[in-house]
């Protein structure tokens, strides 16, 4: 975002970028930090392989999710203590390509079907934005963004994480018609 474009977005009330990134960053640290990853390496020996889901926007605004959840995924990965798998889109894209391969290329190109690594826990997650009015110059714009990890074999939430973000929005009041007058209704 150019600053003319973060000045915009922070006066209209929307998630800046900062914002997503920060978000992100404090659900990356409140996963990694909860005591179910350390239960699933000393129950399995191994790092937890993770499937990210589409997060969904239950805002009227337009918000970029697809970025929110890439933002986790890349704190997550320089972690180095999760596994991340393909989503299902890229999945089912790569099944496509390993098919189409076994067709096609050289017994010494084709890799190997069946060898995929399955994913323990989906992560899911919204975001939901409820906007109030505070004075007649105030409107605050409160954003809630939820993030939940579910185990694929037993279907329990083993992680449950929340971030709000409040934006201060500033109503300006309306412009008067010519001459001082106030404009008609």
């Amino acid at each position: 975002m150019t600053p003319n474009e973060l000045e915009r977005a922070e006066a209209l009330g929307n998630l800046t970028s900062q914002d997503m990134e920060s978000v992100m960053k404090r659900l990356a640290t409140s996963c990694l930090g909860a005591g179910w990853l350390t239960r699933f390496v000393g129950d399995k020996s191994r790092k937890p392989a993770i499937r990210f889901y589409p997060m969904r926007n239950r805002t009227s605004y337009h918000i970029n999710t697809t970025t929110m959840v890439k933002l986790l995924e890349t704190e997550l990965s320089r972690s180095g203590k999760v596994t991340l798998v393909a989503d299902l889109e890229a999945a089912q894209a790569l099944r496509a390509d390993r098919a189409d391969a076994a067709r096609n290329a050289s017994d010494e190109a084709v890799k190997r079907l069946g060898n995929e690594t399955a994913a323990d826990l989906i992560a899911t997650g919204w975001i939901t934005g409820v906007t109030d009015a505070v004075s007649s110059t105030e409107t605050v714009h409160a954003f809630t963004i939820v993030m939940e990890l579910v185990n694929t074999e037993t279907e329990e939430k083993v992680w449950i994480g929340n971030e709000s973000v409040k934006k201060v929005v500033q109503v300006l009041p309306p412009c008067p018609g010519p001459a001082g007058k106030a404009a008609p209704k």
